[in-house]
């Protein structure tokens, strides 16, 4: 009985390190490999397959980019509780790029959100800012942009720089939003140096003088180590 259960936790080790491994292939841009690997584990029964297949179908990974197949990947994985899958299939609900109504969206987004997904809680945080598939709740959107944040993704700064700069449940605040689009822009987010481009001519050089500073407070207050690295650099 004992080597039975061993073989067993072996068989499930093994299915889950194959869908990991999916990703990591997919992440080095062995596109044919990461879609061998996936169809495997998800013949298998592994959740997680299903969110890679979806991603390949998605963005068209090795293959001709299949929106319909996409969704019909993350609806399987979904249904497992596979939270990235659970997000995905939510962000497609809420293009209108697969069938489903906002409240939908944000069913999914709940439940991904739930089990930790960042990407999630961002997507969330935008539902209740704007009133889709759910009341429009300001003070809602800022807590989870601020869970988001606290987590480590900086979309979440990206989201409470774009409420400081349209006074959403806050007086509108430029610097504020592009403090915080600093520092998330230093951590990687495209959307945030983009915004930070437009505002920055905006800034008065007073707010400019204070824009270092106060975005370093905010790498501070949401441990975004690299941030400040670049900000202690801007200060030399």
């Amino acid at each position: 009985m004992f080597r039975w259960m061993l073989v067993c936790a072996a068989s499930l080790l093994l299915v889950a390190n194959t869908a990991q491994d999916s990703w990591a292939l997919l992440e080095e841009g062995r596109d044919a490999e990461a879609l061998e690997q996936a169809t495997q584990a998800s013949a298998e029964g592994d959740a997680e397959a299903f969110a890679v297949l979806g991603a390949i179908y998605e963005d068209g990974r090795g293959v001709a980019p299949d929106q319909d197949k996409a969704a019909a990947f993350y609806k399987q994985g979904a249904a497992m509780g596979d939270p990235y899958s659970q997000w995905r299939l939510g962000v497609m609900i809420d293009l209108g790029q697969s069938k489903g109504a906002p409240k939908d969206a944000v069913a999914l987004f709940e439940k991904a959100a739930a089990a930790g997904n960042t990407s999630a809680m961002a997507s969330l945080a935008v539902m209740h800012a704007t009133g889709r598939g759910v009341p429009q709740n300001f003070d809602k959107a800022w807590e989870l942009y601020e869970r988001t944040a606290h987590a480590g993704e900086p979309h979440g700064l990206f989201g409470l720089g774009v409420m400081h700069i349209n006074g959403e449940g806050r007086p509108a605040d430029k610097l504020a939003a592009a403090a915080c689009w600093l520092v998330a822009g230093l951590e990687g987010s495209e959307a945030a140096r983009d915004a930070i481009v437009q505002v920055g001519p905006q800034l008065s050089e007073a707010q400019l003088e204070r824009l270092v500073p106060d975005a370093r407070k905010i790498a501070q207050q949401y441990g975004f180590e690299r941030a400040l690295a670049e900000l202690a650099e801007m200060d030399r």
